[in-house]
């Protein structure tokens, strides 16, 4: 895909005002995309990192572009967080980074955890669990 022209209209909506968050973040999303990743480094420094860690464009970036080592450090940074622990797909999504990045024991210890705190999830993640081991 090209995200070449996308980014050029979030980093021209950034330059009207570099104070709009909105902007701001977009355009870095756009350099996540076309792999700018300093550049995306730069324009995320002055931002709330809360913010930015439950940014769930951010985190679709970096799916598309396939960076899971970066997806299990923003998911393991959410569940350091109260809101990160209350939501159960929190846990989901860094148990399915890990398995993307090979750490499967990993990804079932997070799973089973998550049913020790949320036993209505029981079954959902033994399914997730015999996936992940076959």
């Amino acid at each position: 895909k090209d995200y070449q022209p996308a980014f050029e209209v979030f980093k021209r909506a950034y330059e009207l005002d570099t104070t709009f968050r909105e902007a701001q973040i977009l355009y870095g999303v756009g350099s996540i995309y076309i792999n700018y990743n300093n550049l995306a480094n730069e324009i995320f420094a002055p931002i709330d990192q809360e913010v930015l860690l439950f940014d769930n464009r951010i985190v679709a970036a970096l799916v598309d572009t396939g960076r899971y080592s970066d997806l299990v450090g923003i998911f393991e940074n959410r569940m350091q967080t109260e809101r990160g622990r209350k939501d159960p797909q929190t846990s989901i999504s860094l148990a399915v980074s890990y398995v993307q990045v090979g750490q499967k024991a990993k990804a079932i210890q997070v799973l089973n955890q998550l049913v020790l705190e949320n036993p209505a999830y029981k079954d959902q993640v033994e399914a997730y669990i015999k996936q992940i081991s076959s």
